[in-house]
């Protein structure tokens, strides 16, 4: 029963049935016109081959498997018909509605009480069933086909798999929701290589040119202009000047202090106006 007029072809129901609620209040409720409503739906289904172009009738889920035969197909190709074959045959309408029973209707799902009592459904109640039928029955369609990548969950004996069956699930991807990323191991190893390969360059290329510079002499006064312009050198210098210190390796990466040398700097310098 219906707490409003039902319009929608398939739930239809106006006739008033008069009554009283708990607290004795008038109450007026709805209910169908017919005993039995129908929704039919048929499920049609093709294969086709992209490399001769060679398809099957749009036809039913019995006849699609005579059907095949004629497609010319190779043993990867044929090997992903049966699988589809197999996964479409478990998700269709009828394995959707027979499965859930009355559970499969949206319109249960608005039902209350052991009166089952319903405040109302839309106009297009049957489109919004239908609509629901066939993404459950995608939704299994595609659980089916991830399943076939993970592998069966038990094999029986006698069970075996072709040629064909292995190559289509070493070449299977999936696009993953969420938490999980594909990437080639050999793109990765090649940047991991490459990088370590910079980074050890940029290392020791600075020394080992300035080793050679020195051991054949040549272009000498750029490598000294490059020793001095470093950091540590232009703090040396600053030291120098002050008069801190005694130093070594005016050319080196790293110059040097005889050990008992300190470098103070003044704490009340005079200040400049």
């Amino acid at each position: 029963m219906y707490q409003s007029p039902v319009l929608d072809p398939l739930y239809r129901a106006t006739i008033p049935i008069s009554g009283t609620d708990f607290d004795g209040k008038n109450l007026t409720t709805y209910t169908q016109d017919f005993w039995v409503s129908v929704l039919a739906c048929a499920d049609r289904f093709q294969f086709r081959n992209p490399a001769n172009g060679i398809s099957t009738s749009l036809t039913s889920f019995s006849a699609l498997g005579k059907e095949t035969n004629s497609l010319r197909l190779t043993k990867l190709q044929l090997a992903t018909v049966r699988s589809l074959y197999y996964t479409i045959g478990s998700s269709i309408t009828y394995q959707t509605v027979q499965s859930r029973g009355a559970n499969s209707l949206r319109a249960s799902d608005v039902v209350s009480g052991t009166d089952h009592l319903s405040p109302g459904l839309p106009d297009n109640q049957w489109q919004i069933e239908a609509t629901e039928l066939f993404s459950v029955s995608m939704a299994k369609l595609q659980q089916q086909i991830i399943g076939y990548a993970t592998g069966p969950t038990y094999i029986h004996e006698g069970m075996h798999f072709t040629q064909g069956d292995k190559d289509l699930c070493q070449r299977q991807k999936i696009r993953g929701v969420s938490g999980y990323l594909s990437f080639s191991v050999l793109g990765v190893s090649i940047i991991l290589i490459l990088g370590c390969l910079f980074i050890i360059t940029a290392l020791v290329l600075d020394s080992t040119v300035g080793f050679f510079r020195r051991k054949l002499d040549w272009k000498d006064h750029k490598r000294l202009q490059w020793a001095v312009d470093e950091k540590l050198q232009i703090q040396r210098l600053a030291f120098e000047g002050a008069g801190h210190g005694t130093w070594t390796g005016g050319t080196d990466a790293v110059p040097k202090t005889r050990a008992d040398d300190w470098l103070l700097l003044d704490q009340n310098p005079t200040s400049i106006t």
